[in-house]
C-alpha cells in the first residue's frame, strides 16, 4: 500500500471512531458561561465529542461549537435535540469551514477511452447509491441521454383532471397507467442498461424520477421500479429523459455510477488530475437533523452532499428531505451557509420562528429553501441553480399547498405571517417563489431564468392563500414559449383578498395569471413586455385593477373579462389603442376592451434601469396618481454578509 492510501485509510478509521473525518489541525472549540457565570472555553478534536460535552452542561449559558478552519467529513448525522437548546453551532471564519453528508473516492484506475474508473463494493450489493457528485468543490452532472432534448414517449391517458382543490382525478388512473410507458422503438435498444439507469418523465407542472423494472422489447413497453405522481401521457406531456446511462456519457465532465458492477465512471475534465482530483458522494441523507429544539443557530458554514432515497417527490419535488433538516422546533435561526452539491433541498424547517438569511443555496438537486411555520423570516438570501434533478422543486417555498397531502396539510394550513423579503433567485427549471397559508408578505425579491423546463407556473405562485401581500418585486427573462403557460405572478386556487402592489414584470408576455381567486386587488404594477400582453383570468370573481402600467409593443388582453370587478385609473403604452377582451387564450375572437374614463391610453414614458422603473417628468402616469417604481432596493442588500465563495 503506498504512503498516500495509507493515510487516507488511517483518516477515514478515524473519521469512523469520532463521527467526523478531520484532519490533525482541525479542531472544535466549545465556549459557554457556567453556572457560576464564568467564561469557560474547551478544546476538543471532533464535534460530537464537543456536543456530548455540551449536553452535560445543561445549566451552563450561551454555549458556542466552533469550528476551526477545515473539511469535516460527517460519518453520522449531527443530530439536536431538545437537550441542545439555545446552543450555537458556527464555522470560525465565513467560507473556511465545509461539512460533508459524503466520502471522498480515492482508488481511481483508467479504464477504456477517456473513462476512469473507481470500484465501490456497497454500490454492487445494493447498499449505496447515490445522484450527485461533488469533483473538485463543484457539483458536476451525470450522464444524461438524450444529451440535449427530450425523447417523446407514445403513452396516452385521457382522464379529465378536477383541479387541486377538487381532489386531482376524477378516476383514479390504474398501476398501469401509473408504471408503464410505451416508447419508440428508436430511442431504447436491447443494448439499454436497465439495471442503472433513471428515467425523469414529466407531468406538465410536475416530474417524477423513476428507476426501469423490466422492458418488453417486442411490444416496446418499459415498467417503472415505482408509480410514477401522474400517468404517462397525462395533460398531453409525453417528455422524458434518461439518466445515468454509459450511453449518456456523451462530454468530459459526467459520471455515471454502474450498478451491477459497483463502478462509478468518471470522464474527465481536461485540467482534471486524477492523481490529485478530490471527489465526494453523498452518503447522509442530512448532515444536519433538528428536532423538538428551541433558540438553535446554525451559521458561517458550508454544507454539502447529502442523499435522497428513491421516490415520488410530489408538487415541487416537497417530499424529499433536506441537507438541513428542522421538525417541530422554536425560534432557530440559520445564517450565513453556503450549500451545494446536495441531491434534495438546501434546507427543509417545519417551525415556529424560524429565521433564515444571508445564506446561497446552489446547484442543488430539489429547491433551495422549504419553509413552514408561524412568523417565519427569509430575508437576503441568494438562491441559483436548483431543480438540478428533480425539476418540478421550487426554489424558495414556504406553506402547504396541496390538501391532498394531509399529514403536511394538517401541519402547516393555518400557518400565518411568513415575511420572505430581499432575496435572489435565478436558474431554476421551475417556480422562483411559491407560497401558501395566510397573512405572508412577499417583498423586494428578484427573480430571473426561472420556470426554464416546466410549465403551469411563475416567477411567484401563490395558492391556498389568503390575505397575500406581493410588493415591490421584480421579474425578468422568463422563457417566451405560446405552447406553455408561464407567468410572473400567479394567484392560484383559493388564493383571496389578496394584494400585488408595486411589482415590476419585465419582458415577460403574461404578467399576470389569476385562477379560481376572490377579490384580489392588482394596484400600481408596471407590466412591460415587447410581445402581445394576456392578463388571464379563468374562473375568477371580483379581480381590481388599479393604477397600472401596462406597456406592449404590440397589445394588451384581459382573458376572461368577467373576473374583474374594476378596471380604473391604468395607463395603457400600446400601438393604436390595441386593447382587447376575449373569452380564451387563444388568437381568436378579440374583441376591443371599451375602458372608463379613468383609464388612458397614451405613452407611459418609462424607462427600466437596474431592476427600477423610472418615470420620466412627462410621463402621464403623475397626473393619474401612479407612483414611480424608481427607488425599489430588489434582490441582495446586504452582499457582504453572505457565504459566496462556490
Amino acid at each position: 500500500m503506498s504512503l498516500r492510501n495509507l493515510i487516507i485509510l488511517l483518516s477515514l478509521m478515524l473519521g469512523a471512531m469520532s463521527g467526523c473525518n478531520i484532519h490533525s489541525d482541525n479542531l472544535v472549540y466549545f465556549k459557554a458561561s457556567d453556572s457560576t457565570g464564568k467564561s469557560v472555553s474547551k478544546e476538543f478534536n471532533s464535534l460530537p465529542k464537543a456536543l456530548s460535552f455540551s449536553r452535560e452542561k445543561s445549566d451552563w449559558r450561551h454555549k458556542t461549537i466552533s469550528l476551526k478552519k477545515g473539511n469535516y467529513f460527517i460519518s453520522n448525522t449531527i443530530n439536536l435535540n431538545n437537550e441542545d437548546s439555545g446552543l450555537k453551532i458556527e464555522g470560525e471564519n465565513k467560507n473556511d469551514v465545509h461539512l460533508f453528508g459524503g466520502r471522498k473516492i480515492t482508488n481511481w484506475e483508467k479504464g477504456n477511452s477517456n473513462f476512469w474508473i473507481a470500484s465501490l463494493p456497497k454500490v454492487k450489493s445494493g447498499e449505496w447509491f447515490f445522484r450527485s457528485l461533488m469533483i473538485n468543490g463543484k457539483y458536476v452532472e451525470r450522464s444524461r441521454y438524450p444529451e440535449n432534448g427530450y425523447f417523446k414517449h407514445e403513452s396516452v391517458f385521457n382522464g379529465r383532471w378536477m383541479s387541486t382543490v377538487k381532489g386531482g382525478w376524477e378516476v383514479a388512473p390504474t398501476e398501469a397507467e401509473l408504471t408503464q410507458m410505451k416508447f419508440n422503438e428508436n430511442d431504447i435498444k436491447e443494448d439499454f442498461d436497465i439495471n442503472s439507469a433513471e428515467l425523469t418523465v414529466f407531468h406538465e407542472w410536475d416530474e417524477t424520477l423513476v428507476g426501469i423494472k423490466s422492458i418488453d422489447f417486442e411490444n416496446h413497453v418499459l415498467t417503472t421500479s415505482i408509480k410514477t405522481g401522474h400517468p404517462f401521457g397525462a395533460f398531453s406531456a409525453n417528455k422524458y429523459v434518461i439518466w445515468n446511462t454509459l450511453k449518456g456519457m456523451t462530454k468530459p465532465g459526467q459520471w455515471y455510477l454502474n450498478k451491477e458492477k459497483g463502478e462509478l465512471v468518471y470522464w474527465p475534465l481536461p485540467n482534471d488530475d486524477m492523481e490529485t482530483i478530490e471527489v465526494v458522494a453523498p452518503v447522509l441523507d442530512n448532515v444536519f437533523k433538528i428536532e423538538d429544539a428551541k433558540n438553535i443557530t446554525i451559521r458561517n458554514l458550508s454544507i454539502h452532499s447529502a442523499n435522497t432515497p428513491m421516490k415520488i417527490g410530489s408538487f415541487a419535488a416537497k417530499l424529499f428531505d433536506g441537507a438541513v433538516s428542522l421538525n417541530n422546533s422554536q425560534s432557530c435561526t440559520f445564517e450565513n451557509l453556503n450549500v451545494s452539491a446536495v441531491t434534495g433541498w438546501g434546507l427543509k424547517l417545519f417551525g415556529e420562528e424560524i429565521t433564515v438569511k444571508n445564506c446561497n443555496i446552489h446547484n442543488v438537486g430539489a429547491g433551495g429553501i422549504y419553509v413552514i411555520g408561524n412568523n417565519a423570516v427569509i430575508e437576503n438570501n441568494l438562491i441559483h441553480d436548483v431543480g438540478n434533478i428533480y425539476y418540478s422543486a421550487i426554489a424558495l417555498y414556504v406553506g402547504v399547498t396541496d390538501p391532498n397531502a394531509k399529514d403536511e396539510w394538517e401541519y402547516g394550513k393555518n400557518k400565518t405571517n411568513a415575511l420572505i423579503s430581499h432575496n435572489e433567485i435565478k436558474n431554476a427549471p421551475y417556480v422562483g417563489i411559491g407560497i401558501g397559508g395566510r397573512n405572508h408578505t412577499i417583498e423586494y425579491n428578484k427573480i430571473s431564468n426561472v420556470m426554464q423546463k416546466l410549465a403551469d407556473g411563475s416567477g411567484i405562485y401563490a395558492t391556498f392563500c389568503k390575505n397575500l401581500l406581493m410588493y415591490g418585486n421584480y421579474i425578468s427573462d422568463l422563457p417566451i414559449d405560446k405552447q406553455r403557460s408561464i407567468s410572473a405572478y400567479y394567484l392560484d386556487e383559493l388564493c383571496d383578498s389578496s394584494t400585488v402592489a408595486n411589482n415590476i414584470s419585465y419582458k415577460i408576455s403574461t404578467p399576470l395569471h389569476c385562477h379560481m381567486t376572490n377579490d384580489n386587488t392588482i394596484k400600481n404594477n408596471y407590466f412591460i413586455a415587447e410581445r402581445p400582453i394576456k392578463i388571464t383570468l379563468p374562473k375568477c370573481k371580483r379581480i381590481s385593477f388599479e393604477n397600472n402600467i401596462f406597456i406592449s409593443d404590440v397589445s394588451v388582453r384581459f382573458v376572461h373579462k368577467n373576473g374583474i370587478a374594476h378596471l380604473n385609473g391604468n395607463l395603457f403604452d400600446v400601438p393604436e389603442d390595441q386593447i382587447f377582451e376575449s373569452e380564451n387564450s387563444r388568437d381568436e375572437e378579440l374583441i376591443k376592451l371599451s375602458l372608463n374614463r379613468s383609464n388612458r391610453i397614451s405613452k407611459s414614458m418609462v424607462e427600466i434601469n437596474d431592476s427600477k422603473a423610472v418615470l420620466k417628468k412627462e410621463s402621464p402616469a403623475w397626473s393619474m396618481g401612479i407612483k414611480p417604481l424608481d427607488s425599489l432596493q430588489v434582490g441582495l442588500v446586504k452582499k457582504n454578509n453572505m457565504l459566496f465563495r462556490e
